[in-house]
């Protein structure tokens, strides 16, 4: 038995424990004789687990059994915020990097390295546009149609509250409004998992529609990836000694080095594109007339 199927094991069993209690099972069942059988035991179960914000680890299997996840098959971006399918059931993500879940109608759902959950096996027969119920029962993912009833509505603006605003707690450099969102509401779920054993067990419209912040957070991400389709992103390759000339221009102008690259190469090809006539193939002639100066560049 190896210590990460050893301690699920435990966790699907006992609960959530900490990494000390899954450590001293561990070292008592003699599953593990590292020096450091802490550091062992959490390598084991962290890319399978999940850590609840008391620091308690978790079986996402465990938590999610009996409890239905809602999502809509229509993924028309004008529809539904571009990627909201997957922040509906990135609770399953993290269930199936546990282990494969079966399907009650047959196959399986299983874990890929990167990208978002393969719900084609899921959906297979289901309508254009529906809202389904994915639930968890003994282990086996069962999938149902469900309407949209002022009940689930209720429900949803209910769990909206509950959750409350969702505010990062620290920005990092890589963070991003919809990556703070999702990754406390992930949080804010699997606490609400472990407390109550009702949450979620009737269903709620899909998160990415009853989940103010999240909702807020996927519009934003696909205005602004809309927003970089209309740009044109260019890597300059310039010598050393015009450094000092852009350093220079950007100070003067108050601006950043790149935003005042950014400006001053954009206004350079517009005026490189009103110097040719009408019917002027400016690819005739090699030596292209570049304004004064780019060409001293």
């Amino acid at each position: 038995m190896t210590i990460s199927s050893f301690c699920l094991d435990q966790l699907r069993t006992a609960g959530p424990l900490t990494l000390d209690a899954l450590t001293e099972l561990a070292v008592a069942e003699n599953v593990t004789t590292a020096r450091n059988p802490a550091g062992s035991v959490r390598s084991a179960v962290a890319p399978h687990a999940v850590q609840l914000r008391d620091g308690r680890w978790a079986s996402p299997l465990a938590l999610l059994e009996g409890r239905v996840l809602t999502t809509a098959t229509c993924q028309d971006p004008s529809v539904r915020p571009l990627g909201s399918l997957d922040h509906d059931l990135e609770l399953l993500r993290a269930a199936v990097r546990e282990r494969a879940i079966p399907l009650a109608h047959g196959g399986s759902l299983r874990a890929s390295t990167y990208g978002p959950l393969n719900l084609q096996d899921v959906m297979t027969g289901t309508a254009e546009q529906a809202l389904l119920g994915l639930r968890l029962v003994d282990g086996v993912l069962h999938v149902e149609h469900l309407p949209l009833t002022a009940e689930m509505r209720q429900a949803g603006r209910l769990l909206a509250d509950a959750l409350g605003p969702l505010k990062p707690r620290a920005r990092t450099y890589w963070s991003t409004d919809l990556h703070d969102v999702a990754s406390n509401l992930s949080a804010a779920l699997w606490d609400r998992l472990a407390a109550d054993p009702d949450f979620l067990t009737s269903p709620v419209p899909p998160l990415s529609h009853c989940i103010p912040a999240l909702a807020h957070a996927l519009q934003l991400e696909r205005e602004q990836a809309q927003e970089r389709a209309l740009r044109w992103y260019a890597r300059l390759d310039l010598p050393t000694e015009v450094r000092w000339a852009a350093e220079r221009g950007a100070d003067l102008s108050g601006a950043t080095l790149d935003d005042w690259l950014s400006t001053f190469v954009a206004q350079s090809l517009r005026e490189l594109g009103e110097s040719y006539d009408d019917e002027e193939d400016p690819y005739d002639d090699a030596r292209l007339p570049f304004p004064r100066r780019l060409r001293s560049v």
